[in-house]
């Protein structure tokens, strides 16, 4: 009975957001040729009331400005410098600031980048491989090359990042990371049927930094993520559909140092209905995975806990708990729900909340803590405020 209160719930609220396009700004060139100035600042407040062993609850509150200056000399590219501010309240300092340079090239269907990627849409991926909360940190800055295409019945988006860069005789291990997500679509008259299929490959390595540890710390690692599935949606009215959407889920990793990530390799599968129209997003999901991680994905959906570890012992070194911990078959009922309008010119609100409801048992009993979860509530809830000014200087 309790089960099914809970999935009643879920039904009634029909949680959270699309988040692909929560935060997405338009990509496209100015119309003429000009000096423009650009201020996008994004408020925000997201809570995360977790209890689970997988994922840590806390709240993210702060301020996110990206400041930039763009020079547009051709209608088919633009060279942007700008930085991005990041500040959490509570500090008294500034969290972060981070410049960057960006150039984007536009010929016909097809858009360039060098340097700042476009990755408002979180590059088509879903939250299971690329976590929505990268738009709250510093990791909403992203540095590389880029390719998207934007066709009638075809949609793609290619990319390197450079996550950390090293030079001779660092300590630290160079990251990479390269993408690519293709989206099929086909459509008879009130029917669409979309077939997307994501790779998402993350390299920890390097040939030119020192090596503290032959056996582990700079050894070659490579976590592949992948996708593919298909998504079957009704056209209600010009601005309204409904759909259902599944989708299967994989990952590799080259070397038996799995390092943090446990499972050499894993697959999940995530069923999804949902309805949507020009303000409301919601959509109930099944999760079911068989020892499951994503390097970039949600905390929620790996079948490897991500807390922190917090216990010490008399001589002050940390007790390990949190990352002994593992749910290879993580199995989870979750809903999302996000409201988002246009309330004035240029100002964007949005609210979103998610609801998981756990169905597999998780234990851990060590001598510092000890919990057992099963049949339980998670939730979180986020508002967003974004105002996007765009002013042209003066004309070339």
């Amino acid at each position: 009975m309790k089960k099914l209160f809970i999935v009643i719930l879920l039904w009634g609220y029909q949680l959270h957001s699309q988040y692909n396009d929560l935060l997405k700004t338009n990509d496209s060139l100015a119309g003429s040729k000009g000096f423009f100035v650009q201020i996008d600042n994004l408020a925000f407040v997201k809570n995360n009331e977790y209890f689970n062993l997988i994922a840590d609850g806390y709240t993210l509150i702060g301020n996110r400005l990206n400041t930039e200056l763009s020079l547009q000399t051709h209608p088919d590219y633009i060279f942007t410098a700008g930085m991005m501010w990041l500040q959490y309240d509570g500090l008294s300092y500034l969290s972060k600031n981070i410049p960057y340079f960006s150039l984007h090239l536009k010929q016909k269907q097809n858009d360039f980048y060098i340097g700042k990627l476009y990755t408002d849409d979180n590059h088509l991926l879903p939250q299971v491989l690329y976590a929505f909360e990268r738009h709250l940190d510093t990791r909403s800055v992203e540095n590389g090359l880029q390719h998207r295409y934007n066709g009638r019945h075809w949609q793609t988006d290619t990319w390197l990042q450079w996550e950390q860069f090293i030079f001779k005789k660092d300590t630290m291990r160079e990251r990479l990371n390269f993408g690519h997500v293709s989206h099929f679509t086909f459509k008879i008259n009130r029917w669409r049927l979309q077939i997307p299929v994501q790779i998402y490959l993350h390299h920890r390595g390097g040939q030119i930094n020192v090596r503290q540890n032959n056996n582990h710390v700079n050894s070659a690692l490579v976590v592949a993520n992948g996708g593919g599935g298909f998504d079957l949606s009704y056209k209600l009215s010009s601005q309204s559909f409904w759909g259902i959407a599944t989708q299967y889920y994989w990952h590799r990793i080259n070397s038996d140092l799995t390092e943090t990530f446990h499972y050499k390799q894993g697959s999940a599968i995530n069923i999804k209905v949902y309805y949507r129209n020009k303000i409301i997003y919601s959509e109930l999901n099944y999760w079911k995975s068989n020892s499951f991680v994503s390097s970039k994905g949600d905390d929620m959906f790996q079948s490897v806990s991500r807390r922190v570890e917090k216990y010490l012992d008399e001589q002050g070194n940390s007790i390990p708990v949190f990352g002994l911990h593992t749910e290879p078959a993580r199995n989870l009922i979750y809903g999302r729900f996000a409201y988002q309008k246009e309330i004035f010119k240029d100002l964007f609100l949005a609210f979103t909340t998610e609801v998981f409801y756990q169905l597999n048992k998780a234990t851990i009993y060590t001598p510092v803590y000890k919990s057992e979860v099963f049949n339980h509530l998670d939730y979180n809830t986020g508002l967003y405020v974004r105002y996007i000014f765009k002013h042209k200087l003066t004309d070339l």
